[in-house]
């Protein structure tokens, strides 16, 4: 049975053939190769000839990388695909080409490389990676997928006489600052708006994670909220704003996962999960995420995250008129508008209208106050469980001792109750609005 007691190890159990997963589809083992051995000649460099990858090819001539890719020894190659490099910004390739860029470009390239040879079993398990740059990679594996930084691992393990190739689907850059990082990729907005609230300097040298809005995020706001954010007299409202997009630490994409909620800097709750092996943050979607900076972690939003309220507001916003009213006058007010991790299984409208005669009233008679607390705690939980998480469980603890039974054989029910409306985010948990009460005991 799996309850709150065990939440850690319930998400480390789910994510567990993550770690199982041994080769993607398309990938080449060792034996698939080579044949279990492979001619003497089957260099690494030589394999960028044979697979086709000739823009790298190129760019390794260009850097004098040549002769180490050819040269006896155990290497591990993360290998930009010809996509991946048309994929770079117009001209980009053309200047890291240019002979004037020649210690640039070997270093990107020496990003991609690493002195020992490791395969996908292993790269699973260790998280991160020396380069031979001299700077770490990210290995990630949100959505049972590797990534190494942003980029996902395409054909994997595939067998040279001097060490192994691992096929990528973009070109990874060294890590600078969390503050350049946003310049060189183009967060125009958010760099300037940062620069607004006068917080560029708690960006700087720490260890942060920033989910990062792009520039078409911002310009999709609707018509003269971003002129707003922008206006010197709403400066409070910027910072509040940007700090919700900010995490303490480095929070990699599966460990946001593993965690499900994870307080920002400012302690209000940031929610993440995935769906079709996308990574979603407050149910907005993330393409690229794990961009490694010195001084933090950079995740990138297609979407500005909406600054959360706490539960008692989310309520109020939903119409729950009469759940509002429970609260209130059970004093749980307090408790559900400070910080916190809580669920809310909340009653509609209809269902607490659906109630036997006189059981409402008698809920809402301020003489009834034991009734009240053991009605409102049935219906929560102290721990801020999203849907696909409740959906994993056998059962869900809620705050007076019961324990409902999950079924999610057609749509997610909790002790029978259909949720109707779920995964309705606030600064201090999650709510879930079912057409129906939960059940006594």
């Amino acid at each position: 049975m799996q309850t709150a007691h065990n939440r850690h190890a319930r998400r480390h159990h789910q994510f567990l053939p993550l770690f199982a997963t041994l080769c993607f589809a398309g990938c080449s083992s060792s034996s698939d190769t080579n044949g279990g051995g492979g001619p003497a000649e089957l260099t690494l460099l030589r394999l960028l000839e044979l697979r086709g990858l000739t823009t790298l090819q190129q760019a390794v001539a260009a850097a004098g990388l040549d002769v180490t890719l050819a040269a006896p020894g155990a290497l591990t190659l993360f290998a930009p695909t010809n996509v991946a490099f048309a994929a770079l910004p117009p001209g980009e390739l053309q200047r890291l080409l240019d002979p004037a860029n020649v210690a640039e470009l070997r270093a990107v390239l020496e990003y991609h490389l690493a002195h020992t040879r490791i395969e996908t079993p292993t790269l699973k398990a260790v998280g991160s990676l020396m380069t031979t740059e001299g700077s770490d990679i990210l290995i990630d594996l949100p959505g049972d997928v590797l990534f190494i930084n942003e980029a996902r691992v395409g054909v994997a393990n595939v067998w040279a006489t001097n060490g192994v190739l691992h096929e990528i689907n973009a070109l990874i850059r060294p890590p600078v600052s969390l503050l350049e990082t946003l310049e060189v990729r183009g967060f125009t907005i958010l760099r300037d708006l940062i620069d607004r609230a006068s917080l560029a300097g708690a960006l700087t040298g720490g260890n942060l994670t920033l989910v990062a809005p792009t520039d078409a995020a911002f310009l999709a706001l609707p018509a003269g909220r971003l002129d707003y954010l922008r206006d010197p007299a709403n400066v409070t409202e910027l910072t509040d704003f940007l700090t919700f997009h900010v995490l303490p630490g480095r929070r990699s994409a599966l460990e946001l996962l593993l965690a499900g909620d994870t307080q920002n800097l400012g302690g209000d709750l940031v929610f993440a999960s995935v769906e079709s092996h996308v990574i979603q943050i407050n149910g907005e979607w993330c393409p690229r995420f794990n961009v490694p900076a010195t001084d933090g972690l950079l995740h990138i939003l297609d979407a500005v995250l909406t600054r959360t309220t706490p539960l008692t507001q989310v309520i109020a916003d939903l119409g729950l008129a009469t759940l509002s009213d429970l609260i209130d006058l059970a004093g749980l007010d307090v408790a559900l508008s400070a910080q916190g991790t809580f669920t809310v299984i909340a009653p509609s409208e209809a269902a607490l209208a659906a109630l036997p005669p006189g059981e409402l009233a008698s809920l809402l008679d301020p003489l009834n106050q034991a009734q009240r607390l053991e009605f409102l705690r049935r219906h929560l939980s102290l721990d801020a469980w999203q849907q696909e998480e409740i959906a994993r469980l056998d059962e869900l603890p809620m705050l007076n001792g019961q324990r409902f039974v999950v079924d999610f054989t057609a749509a997610l029910t909790i002790g029978g109750a259909p949720v109707a409306n779920g995964d309705h985010f606030a600064t201090n948990g999650v709510l879930h609005v079912v057409d129906t009460v939960l059940p006594t005991p």
